[in-house]
């Protein structure tokens, strides 16, 4: 598609508003991009940070001044106070595009301080879209909505819903198949797909993406590997691909995903016991045993935040924590403070999405507080109200997919001097926290899987012996049976 003109939008022919109306898509999109990156409360994206994107419509046009876009995404619900983005943005960018520009004029129409402004630009709006006389306002000639002799196309189609000619399907991504390669996106693209997409890649320049080792690495920081955990799921950025490209990904992608360095941050409290049988011993209590799973090494365990004070609780009665140390980590985790509903308005869409969730979720653990959605909606835009709603459904739908009942798979056939080898091979790698390579036969699956693992612990429960180590390739902890389970090196 041809480069964005620079003639001035109010001389645009009724054939190049399409070319407006992309432009400014662009515009928009690299604003909310840019503030995605920048830290809360950090400046607002600059002109020299736009002209680093190297955008595709703007090649030859001078980028406008930014506070007037800036204000029309605060003012439309797409930024929230601290200029970051809202949950709206993936919403708002899948909604079709005379209803993405009918609530562009509407921010544009609040963004003035004074009501009497407000109420002169709301005026203007119902005077074109009744096609009363007035003079464009400039606001809506810069959105491509109007010129000098009224509205334009998109104008009509977003302002007073003239039939609007189908969007042409977005061409499908190019990606090489080497190692290394480059991610080339077609203009004008999936806003929403590509929204994703930068979630977790910078663009060199519009449409174009690298694939090398640094971009990868800053691609897993970014949660690249998020879904992986779960059974049978990819990693959210190999999803994304796949579905831009309409293909699978090459195998060297995954690989180098999963192979990626990357660090855990743990929030919460860690647990050192002096022995490591105190920790095998509190493991042998099956209420306790999935409290505790969270194991760091034979002697460290880890509690996240929110299950803290419970299971502290419990280990004091049970002789294994001192009443200091209880009231220590309270001190840490629950100091006196007010309990007050957040400001913003992006944290209580989140914790509306949360409270929704929990609500759909059967058997969940954890139920909302009598009164909390009622709380969180007040006061809440209906489009963020609704963004956090339909994100809960869509999250439930996923977290709960028919699943088939699956045989058992055959227990692995060890003589008994293969499995007192096998026993002393792992005891050993608990002992001195080294990894060992495994194959693992899981419930479900036809074949068994190879694992890159750290022995943890060994025990015993329902008649069989379990592994408890962390696998490199989940990057979590996870319980292996040892009948199912055959020893590769050490």
């Amino acid at each position: 598609m041809k480069s964005f003109s620079c003639t001035d939008p109010s001389t645009q022919s009724s054939e190049s508003t399409a070319d407006v109306g992309l432009a400014v898509m662009e515009l928009l999109f690299n604003l909310l991009s840019l503030c995605r990156r920048g830290e809360p409360g950090s400046p607002p994206p600059t002109a020299a940070n736009l002209q680093q994107r190297r955008m595709h419509y703007w090649q030859k046009k001078r980028l406008p001044r930014l506070n007037f876009w800036l204000g029309l995404l605060r003012h439309a619900g797409l930024l929230d106070e601290a200029g970051r983005p809202t949950p709206l943005v993936p919403d708002w960018l899948s909604a079709p595009l005379s209803q993405r520009f009918r609530d562009l004029a509407y921010a544009w129409a609040k963004t003035p301080s004074t009501q009497r402004r407000q109420h002169s630009r709301l005026r203007a709006l119902l005077d074109l879209e009744q096609n009363c006389p007035t003079t464009s306002p400039q606001g809506l000639v810069l959105l491509g909505l109007a010129n000098r002799s009224g509205l334009t196309d998109l104008g009509r189609q977003a302002l007073q819903n003239a039939p609007m000619p189908p969007e042409p399907a977005p061409a499908l991504w190019r990606m090489d198949l080497l190692p290394g390669s480059l991610l080339g996106v077609p203009y004008p693209p999936d806003w929403s797909l590509l929204w994703e997409l930068e979630t977790y890649l910078d663009p060199l320049k519009a449409g174009l993406y690298l694939l090398d080792e640094a971009a990868l690495r800053r691609a897993v920081q970014r949660g690249a590997l998020k879904g992986m955990n779960l059974e049978g799921e990819l990693p959210a950025l190999v999803r994304c691909l796949a579905r831009g490209t309409g293909q699978p990904i090459p195998d060297w992608l995954l690989e180098k995903l999963k192979n990626t360095p990357s660090a855990r941050l743990l929030t919460g409290l860690t647990v050192e016991f002096c022995d490591p049988a105190e920790l095998t011993g509190l493991r042998k209590n099956w209420r306790l045993r999935k409290k505790l799973s969270d194991v760091l090494s034979p002697r460290h365990l880890h509690l996240s935040e929110d299950q803290a004070m419970p299971i502290l609780r419990q280990l004091c009665r049970h002789g294994v924590l001192s009443q200091a140390d209880l009231e220590r980590a309270s001190a840490i985790l629950e100091p006196d403070t007010e309990a007050g509903m957040p400001a913003g308005k992006t944290a209580r869409a989140y914790l509306l999405y949360l409270a929704q969730l929990a609500q759909l979720l059967p058997g969940a653990a954890w139920a909302p507080p009598p009164g909390l959605k009622e709380k969180l909606l007040a006061g809440l835009e209906p489009a963020l109200t609704a963004s956090a709603l339909n994100r809960a459904k869509t999250t439930a739908a996923r977290l709960l997919p028919p699943r088939l009942e699956a045989a058992p798979p055959p227990p692995a056939n060890l003589s008994p001097e293969e499995r007192a080898r096998m026993l002393a091979v792992l005891q050993e790698a608990i002992r001195t926290q080294s990894p060992v390579d495994i194959t693992y036969h899981t419930s479900g699956r036809e074949k068994p899987e190879t694992r890159h693992i750290t022995p943890l612990m060994i025990e015993h429960a329902n008649g069989h012996d379990y592994l408890l180590a962390y696998c490199h390739i989940r990057r979590d902890n996870r319980i292996f049976r040892l009948d199912r389970l055959v020893l590769l090196s050490r």
